[in-house]
C-alpha cells in the first residue's frame, strides 16, 4: 500500500515518533516532501530499509539525496561489529610500502537498533560471518597483538645497522642491539657480519659493542690476502653486472630501469667500503702486544688467564688475542685460540696434572698477528693444595653420610613428612594466642620487617606477635630445649609435623608446643620462612624470656590480619620493642652478600662455662671478621707449601709454579694489619699471629677461607662471660656460628642435616616413652627400632663432625704452641720471606703455532675495562693530572663524570664541570651525554686526543 510522507504526520504522529530510534528520521517525518513515486512503499525504519527496499534506490534516488546522513549511519551500524579503529595508523611508511586502511567513522548504538542489526545481519546475505580467519583480521586491526617481523622489517634493520657503522653512530648501534631488531652477526648482501665492516671502516667503538653482544668476524679474514681478494671480486662483479645491464638498456630494453638504479647504488657502496679499507689497511701496522698477562690457579687441572688492554693498536682495531700455552718453554707444538678482544679474563680446562703450562698472548688486527709477551709467572702449575695430605672435602664426607642416613630413616618411616591441612589445627593448638610477654614464661616473638624500609613491621597493638611456649623457663632454657629450637631455624617447614608424634613425655610435649607456636606464627604473619633466631633471648623486667626470629620480606608477598607500623611507634616500655632495630640489624647482617673468592679471616676464640665462644663483627655476625684477597678462590699446592714450610723449598721439592706461593703471601701480608686492626688489635701484637695451614677452608664453589690465628699458646682459663674482641664485635657459640656460616654457603645441605637431625631426636624420644608402656614381643620390636633411630643420632652427630671448624682449629693450635717445631711461619717471619717484587719474566716474540688443540674454554666476559681521563689540578687549572678509572664498556659520559669526581674525592656538583675531547691542536669538544667513551678511546689515542674533565 503506498503511503504518503506527509500522510504520516496525522493522528498517529506521536505513536510513529516512539517507533523512531533517530532523531534525524523524526526531522524527516515531519518535513514537507513531494512524492515523486507514490507507488513505491516506504519504510520508516531506514535500517530496515537499507536491506528490504535496495533494489529501489534508483526509483527513490530524489528521497535519498536528503536523507544521506541517516544512512551513512545506518551503515556505521550495520558494520558494528568490527573493533574500534586505532588512533594512528597502523602502517609504518618507514617499514612498508602499503597505505594505511581506511576506517569507517562509527557512533554508540542504543540497545534496541543492536537487536535489529543483529536479526538483519543474520537474515542478509552480507553479514560478516564468524569464522578464525575474520578473527584474526580483527586482531591486526585491533592492533594490540605484536605483527611478527617479516624479512623486509628485518632487512630494514640489517640497513639501519649498517648505516650507523658506516656513519659510527654507537647510540643508534646499540639501540638495534638491545631492542634485538638485529642480530649482532647478521651479515649485508655480500656476506660480511656487522663486525667486518666494523673492522674495515675501523670504527672502533661499533666493533667493540658488537663484540660484547656477540659479534664475530668471518674465519676466512684472518688472513689479509682473503680479505683483500675477495673485496676485489665482489666489487668487479657488480660492476660486470652493472655493465650487461646498461648494454642491455642501449639495445632497447625499458623495464630494466629500475634494476639499474638499484646495482649501480649497490656498485657505489662497494667501491667506497673497499677505498676506506684500503686506505686504513695501507697505513696500519701489526698491534703491540698486551700491557699484561696474569695466570692464577683456577683449579686442580685449569688455570685463569688475565689479559691486559693493548696501548698500541697499530692503526687498527683490535679485534682478538692469540693466546698460545704448551708445557715445552720453547713452545715447540704449542697450542692456540683465538680470544675476542672485549674477553680479558678466561679459563683454559682440562688440563694435564702436576705439569707446567706456559702461557703467551699476542693481538691481532686486521693486518696481521703482532708481537707475543709472556705470562707472569711464566709458566704455572695446575695442582691443588689437598695432594700434600689428601684431605677429602668436608661437604662430600657430610653428604655420604647424611645419604646414609636419610635412606635408613626413610626405611623405617623416622622422618617427619605427614601432610597437613593449610589451616592450622585447633585442637592440638587451642589455647595459642597472640599476646605480650608480661609474665614469667618462654616467649617466641616475630620481628617480620619490610626489606625495602626495614624500620616498618608488622605489629600487633604496638608491639611485636608474640606467642607463649611454656609458663616454666626454668625446665625448657636448658641446652637441649634451645639447641632444638636452634636448629628448626634452620627448617621452618618441618614444625607442621612435629605435633604428630605421640608420647607424655615433657621433652615430647615441649617439642610439639614449639611446633604449634611456630605453625600459628607462620599463619598470623603470612610468611612460613620465619628467618633467623636473634643470637640472645630478650629478658623482660617481669622475667618473661623472648626468643626473636626476624626476616625481610616484601609487604605484597604476603597475606597477614596484622596490621605495619613504623618502629617509633612502637613504645610500649618493654625490652622487646627496644630491641627491635638490633634484632632488624643482626638480619639485614646475616643477609648481606659476601663476595666470592679468597678471603682472610681472623678468629678470636673465648672458653667460657657454657662453652666455647668465637668474636663475630656485627655487620657480617654469621661470617668471621675477613677481607678480601683475591677473586680466584684455589690455592695452589706450591703456593701452600709456601706457608707449610719454614725454610725454602728445594728445587726438587718445588713443582714447578714460579712464583712458589709469593703473590699470595704478598698479598697476605698487606692485608693482616688492616684485618687485625679492624678487630682493635695493638699494632705491637701483629707479629703473634700466624696461618691456620692444615687445610684452606672451602665453604662454596666460589668461596674460601685462610684463617689467620694468635700465635700465642691457646689458655684453657675458663670465664664466665666472653667480652667481645672490639666494640663493633659479638660473640656466638661455636656451634651457632658453623650453622651460621654453612647455611649461608651451603642452605641445602644444613636443612637437610637439621631435617634429618629434627627427625632423628625426636623419633628416639617417642621410642624411648613407648618403651616404658610395653612388654615382651612388643617391646622387642620397639627395641630395635630405637636402635635404629640412636645409630641414626650418632652417624649425624659424626656427621656434623666434618663441619666442625672452630673445634678443630683450636686443638691445631693447642697442639702447635706446645711442639717444638712450628708447622707454619708466624707473620713476623712471613714478612721476611716474601719477595716484594717478583721475579722479572722473560720475553720471547711468538707469532706462529703447527698444532691447534681441541679443549673445553670457560669464558667470563668482564664488561668494564680503563679509562684513562686528564682532570685539572685543584691548585692550577693549566696542569692536567691523568686519572685512570674502572668503567663498563657501555658507561656513557655522565657516568664517567660521577665516576671520576668519586676518584678525586670532589665535592663539586656534575653541573659545575664537563666532559670534553681536547685535540692537539687545543681544540675542545664537549662529549655528549650519551656518548660511549670507553669504546671510543682508542680512536680518540690514534687521534692524538685527550678526554679532560674541565671545569665551567
Amino acid at each position: 500500500m503506498a503511503t504518503n510522507v506527509s500522510n504520516a504526520s496525522g493522528n498517529d504522529s506521536s505513536a510513529d515518533e516512539e517507533d523512531m530510534p533517530y532523531a534525524r528520521g523524526q526531522e524527516i517525518l515531519h518535513s514537507q516532501l513531494i512524492d515523486e513515486h507514490p507507488d513505491i512503499s516506504l519504510p520508516k525504519d531506514f535500517e530496515h530499509f537499507l536491506h528490504v527496499g535496495s533494489n529501489n534506490l534508483g526509483a527513490v534516488n530524489v528521497l535519498c539525496r536528503d536523507q544521506q546522513k541517516s544512512f551513512d549511519e545506518v551503515v556505521a551500524r550495520r558494520v558494528r561489529r568490527l573493533p574500534k579503529p586505532p588512533d594512528t595508523p597502523l602502517a609504518d611508511e618507514k617499514h612498508t610500502n602499503r597505505p594505511a586502511p581506511k576506517f569507517l567513522t562509527t557512533t554508540p548504538s542504543t540497545p534496541r537498533t543492536l537487536s535489529r542489526q543483529a536479526s538483519s545481519s543474520s537474515n542478509s546475505s552480507r553479514g560478516i560471518p564468524r569464522t578464525p580467519s575474520v578473527r584474526l583480521f580483527r586482531n591486526f586491526l585491533r592492533g594490540d597483538t605484536p605483527r611478527r617481523k617479516g624479512k623486509e622489517d628485518i632487512q630494514i634493520a640489517i640497513q639501519e645497522a649498517i648505516e650507523a657503522i658506516e656513519q659510527n653512530h654507537i647510540q643508534r648501534l646499540s639501540e638495534l642491539l638491545e631492542s634485538e631488531s638485529v642480530d649482532a652477526n647478521a651479515c649485508d648482501n655480500d656476506g660480511h657480519t656487522l663486525l667486518d665492516l666494523a673492522v674495515m671502516l675501523n670504527q672502533v667503538g661499533c666493533a667493540k659493542l658488537l663484540q660484547l653482544y656477540g659479534g664475530v668476524e668471518t674465519e676466512a679474514y684472518g688472513d689479509p690476502k682473503v680479505r683483500e681478494r675477495r673485496l676485489e671480486v665482489l666489487l668487479r662483479a657488480k660492476q660486470i653486472a652493472l655493465g650487461k645491464i646498461l648494454d642491455d638498456i642501449k639495445a632497447g630494453a625499458r623495464n630494466l630501469y629500475q634494476e639499474h638504479e638499484e646495482n649501480r647504488i649497490l656498485c657505489e657502496r662497494s667501491v667506497s667500503l673497499y677505498r676506506k679499507w684500503y686506505k686504513v689497511f695501507r697505513s696500519a701496522g701489526k698491534p703491540a702486544a698486551p700491557s699484561s698477562i696474569k695466570l692464577t690457579s683456577s683449579s686442580s687441572n685449569a688455570i685463569t688467564v688475565q689479559i691486559g688492554d693493548v696501548l698500541d693498536h697499530g692503526g687498527a682495531v683490535v679485534t682478538k688475542f692469540k693466546v698460545l700455552w704448551s708445557d715445552n718453554p720453547s713452545f715447540q707444538d704449542a697450542n692456540h685460540i683465538f680470544i675476542p678482544a672485549v674477553v680479558s679474563e678466561f679459563t683454559l680446562t682440562d688440563l694435564p696434572q702436576s705439569q707446567p703450562c706456559y702461557v703467551r698472548a699476542a693481538s691481532c688486527n686486521m693486518t696481521g698477528t703482532g708481537p707475543a709477551i709472556q705470562s707472569t709467572p711464566p709458566f704455572l702449575v695446575p695442582s691443588s693444595w689437598r695432594e700434600i695430605d689428601g684431605l677429602p672435602s668436608r661437604l662430600t664426607l657430610l653428604e655420604t653420610q647424611l645419604d646414609n642416613t636419610e635412606e635408613e630413616l626413610v626405611r623405617n618411616s623416622f622422618l617427619l613428612r605427614r601432610p597437613l591441612s593449610k589451616k592450622f589445627n585447633k585442637s592440638s593448638g587451642s589455647s595459642i594466642k597472640l599476646t605480650k610477654p608480661t609474665k614469667r614464661g618462654l616467649y617466641l616473638a616475630g620481628c617480620i620487617f619490610d626489606r625495602d624500609n626495614p624500620k616498618t613491621v608488622l605489629s600487633n597493638f604496638g608491639t611485636l606477635p608474640c606467642v607463649l611456649i611454656d609458663d616454666d623457663t626454668s625446665t625448657h632454657t636448658n641446652s637441649d630445649g634451645m639447641q632444638f629450637i636452634q636448629m628448626l631455624s634452620f627448617s621452618w617447614r618441618i614444625a607442621r609435623y612435629i605435633p604428630y608424634v605421640t608420647g607424655d613425655v615433657s621433652s615430647l610435649v615441649f617439642r610439639r608446643r614449639v611446633g604449634d607456636v611456630v605453625t600459628f606464627l607462620q599463619q598470623q604473619t603470612g610468611v612460613t620462612d620465619l628467618g633467623y633466631l636473634y643470637y640472645q633471648p630478650v629478658i623482660e623486667e617481669c622475667g618473661a624470656t623472648v626468643l626473636v626470629v626476624s626476616c625481610g620480606v616484601s609487604p605484597s608477598e604476603i597475606k597477614s590480619n596484622l596490621s605495619w607500623s613504623q618502629t617509633s611507634s612502637l613504645q610500649d616500655g618493654s625490652n622487646l620493642t627496644a630491641s627491635i632495630m638490633y634484632v632488624i640489624d643482626y638480619a639485614q647482617g646475616c643477609l648481606s652478600p659476601i663476595s666470592s673468592g679468597l678471603h682472610l679471616a681472623s678468629v678470636f676464640p673465648h672458653n667460657t662455662v657454657n662453652g666455647l665462644r668465637i668474636s663475630t663483627p656485627k655487620s657480617k655476625p654469621n661470617f668471621l671478621p675477613y677481607l678480601f684477597l683475591r677473586s680466584s678462590q684455589h690455592v695452589s699446592k706450591d703456593e701452600w707449601m709456601f706457608f707449610r714450610r719454614s725454610v725454602p723449598l728445594s728445587a726438587s721439592e718445588r713443582s714447578g709454579t714460579a712464583t712458589h706461593g709469593n703473590d699470595l703471601a704478598q698479598h697476605i701480608v698487606e692485608a693482616v694489619p688492616k684485618l687485625l686492626s679492624q678487630s682493635s688489635v695493638a699494632e705491637d701484637n701483629f707479629q703473634e699471629y700466624r696461618l691456620y695451614t692444615p687445610e684452606v677452608i672451602e665453604l662454596s664453589s666460589c668461596t674460601s677461607l685462610v684463617v689467620l690465628v694468635p700465635d700465642t699458646k691457646y689458655s684453657l682459663e675458663t670465664v664466665a662471660v666472653a667480652r667481645p674482641q672490639a666494640p663493633s664485635h659479638i660473640t656466638l657459640s661455636s656451634k651457632s656460628l658453623e650453622l651460621l656460616i654453612w647455611g649461608y654457603f651451603q642452605p641445602e645441605a644444613i636443612q637437610r642435616y637439621t631435617r634429618l637431625w629434627i627427625s632423628a631426636t625426636t623419633h628416639l624420644l617417642s621410642l624411648r616413652y613407648s618403651l616404658r608402656k610395653v612388654l615382651g614381643a612388643e617391646a622387642a620390636g620397639i627395641q630395635s627400632l630405637l636402635q635404629v633411630a640412636e645409630e641414626a643420632v650418632e652417624t649425624l652427630d659424626q656427621a656434623w663432625q666434618h663441619l666442625q671448624l672452630f673445634s678443630d682449629l683450636i686443638r691445631w693450635c693447642k697442639n702447635s704452641s706446645e711442639s717444638d717445631e712450628p708447622k707454619t711461619l708466624s707473620f713476623a717471619d712471613l714478612k721476611k720471606k716474601v719477595r716484594l717484587q717478583p721475579e722479572t719474566p722473560q720475553q720471547n716474540d711468538v707469532n706462529e703455532t703447527p698444532n691447534r688443540a681441541i679443549f673445553r674454554l670457560s669464558t667470563n666476559i668482564q664488561g668494564k675495562g680503563l679509562l684513562t681521563v686528564y682532570a685539572q689540578s685543584p691548585d692550577d687549572n693549566e696542569i692536567l693530572l691523568r686519572h685512570k678509572i674502572q668503567v663498563p664498556h657501555m658507561a656513557s659520559a655522565s657516568l664517567v663524570v660521577k665516576a671520576l669526581m668519586e676518584e678525586m674525592q670532589s665535592t663539586m656538583d656534575n653541573e659545575d664541570v664537563a666532559l670534553c675531547l681536547v685535540s692537539h691542536t687545543g681544540k675542545q669538544k664537549r662529549i655528549a651525554e650519551g656518548c660511549r667513551p670507553l669504546l671510543m678511546q682508542a680512536q680518540w689515542e690514534d687521534e692524538q686526543a685527550k678526554l679532560v674533565l674541565i671545569t665551567r
